[in-house]
């Protein structure tokens, strides 16, 4: 053995050695050294911050929505605080895992973004997604998309007191006289102001223009003789019946409401009652929500029973709900859209519905009496227009309920 060579030959051994580890990345790919996406990959031979994606999408606006997501782990605390987040979007899910959907990217350390350059998509479903970039440029990509659904903008009703309704007091019979003649401060129900008129009409039930109607003739047909004058001119009664039945169906209110229902997260109140569990049964999970605030659209006899519906969207993932059917109006009877569950006035309410996944994300939106006065064509097949005026009522802001066996 030549012991006079033995240093050369281990130091041309050894710089053989390195020479290999440094090309192996370049004959594998970075993957094969820094693990699957989501988790750490990252382009380069630099391991990537460990990033699982975004995590909630929620409209707060027509027009806007919050994004939030955890913070990525890096290599040390101070690392992770020095990560930036890039966000993604698209019409569908394919579109957001582009990497030309980039929207925005945010300072390190900041793991929240509101998408708040959404005027004009209205009634329209947004995809999202996160990636992560660390202080070496190493980015983690991450496949999970969340989605939020933008509601419509908010219309008020179209009927209100004054003169909707206070004008139909004056329609006078063949003698000349009108509901207001005789009722007013000395006969019920008294119809001489608006306050008046619902404190003393016993026929009067909120939210039910039709119910309303019937008793309204009811009372009319049991009381023949101060009525008499009517009975020549039935039609000037029958023309009643659209305006009122329109006016106690859009909520009876006094002016016009101009401000959609809004779920009061930050209520100290609220706090834990908006969330999901699984059960009772097998195979079940079961949502819980607080009441939506919508002081606008309350009648003045101040019951909040029947105010609102509630309607429960659920997918098994965020960006696979279905927005256009919301689980709790579906086999409910031929007209799923009429079935108003969940107009209780309750301060706090639940849904169970069965689910097989091991895995759902829901979200409970609130409607206002004026959208659900609308009507359709053909109730079982609703057209994207008429879902959209019936659901431009709704609350404007949402947040997702996780529910995981």
């Amino acid at each position: 053995m030549d012991t006079d060579n033995f240093p050369m030959r281990i130091f041309t051994a050894l710089r053989f050695l390195l020479a290999i580890l440094v090309a192996l990345p370049s004959c594998f790919g970075s993957d094969a050294l820094s693990g699957s996406s989501g988790s750490g990959a990252s382009s380069g031979g630099h391991i990537g911050p460990g990033f699982d994606g975004i995590t909630l999408a929620s409209a707060i606006s027509t027009s806007s929505v919050s994004l939030a997501w955890p913070m990525a782990v890096g290599a040390t605390p101070a690392a992770s605080s020095n990560v930036k987040y890039h966000i993604y979007s698209g019409a569908t899910p394919e579109e957001a895992r582009s990497n030309t959907s980039l929207i925005a990217s945010t300072f390190p350390g900041v793991t929240s973004f509101v998408d708040s350059g959404l005027d004009g998509m209205e009634f329209s479903t947004i995809y999202y997604r996160v990636t992560a970039e660390d202080a070496e440029g190493s980015i983690t990509d991450s496949s999970k998309i969340a989605s939020a659904r933008l509601p419509s903008k908010y219309i008020a009703g179209t009927s209100v007191y004054s003169p909707n309704v206070e004008s139909l007091w004056l329609t006078q019979d063949s003698s000349g006289n009108s509901c207001i003649t005789c009722h007013s401060s000395a006969v019920e129900p008294d119809f001489s102001s608006f306050s008046s008129f619902l404190n003393s009409a016993s026929f009067v039930i909120p939210y039910d223009g039709e119910a309303t109607w019937n008793e309204f003739v009811l009372d009319f047909v049991n009381n023949p003789i101060p009525h008499f004058g009517y009975w020549s001119v039935p039609a000037r009664i029958s023309d009643m019946k659209a305006p009122l039945s329109t006016w106690i169906a859009e909520g009876a209110l006094e002016v016009g409401d101009d401000v959609p229902p809004i779920f009061q997260f930050d209520a100290i109140a609220n706090a834990g009652k908006y969330f999901g569990e699984t059960g009772p049964a097998f195979n079940e999970m079961t949502v819980h929500w607080f009441e939506a605030s919508d002081p606008e659209s309350l009648p003045l006899n101040g019951s909040t029973t029947g105010q609102l519906e509630y309607h429960i969207y659920v997918g098994a993932s965020s960006d696979t709900i279905d927005w256009l059917n919301p689980i709790n109006l579906q086999n409910e009877g031929t007209n799923p859209y009429y079935q108003e569950l969940f107009s209780t006035g309750l301060d706090e309410m639940s849904y169970t519905f069965e689910w097989t996944d091991r895995r759902c994300v829901a979200v409970v939106r609130a409607l206002d009496a004026s959208g659900r006065s609308e009507t359709f064509v053909d109730p079982l097949n609703p057209t994207m227009e008429e879902l959209a005026l019936r659901w431009r009522n709704m609350s404007t802001n949402e947040r997702e309920i996780v529910i995981s066996r």
